[in-house]
């Protein structure tokens, strides 16, 4: 089994946009990228360094349940859209 390649420093978009999972796992595991879009570098993919420094992630204030959907604004009319769309599809 041959070992992994490096990945390279520099990826063009399309190719980024192509192989994002590849290119995270590499990143996740302390490899740096800049992606460029054309010969202009428009961002740099880092890793994470520490838990301390990710996403904080913080408790709903509030359940969904028993919160009332929001008000239609005057002169609009509720829609059923799935009926909409199935009116729309039938006059086609």
């Amino acid at each position: 089994m041959s070992p992994k390649p490096l990945p390279p420093a520099r990826v063009r978009v399309a190719r980024f946009k192509a192989h994002l999972s590849q290119y995270l796992r590499w990143v996740q595991r302390g490899h740096e990228l800049t992606v460029y879009d054309r010969d202009t570098p428009i961002a740099r993919v880092i890793p994470v360094s520490g838990a301390s420094d990710g996403l904080r992630v913080r408790p709903a204030k509030r359940t969904l349940r028993g919160t009332a959907p929001p008000a239609v604004p005057k002169g609009w009319a509720r829609t059923d859209s799935l009926a909409a769309l199935e009116a729309e599809r039938r006059d086609r």
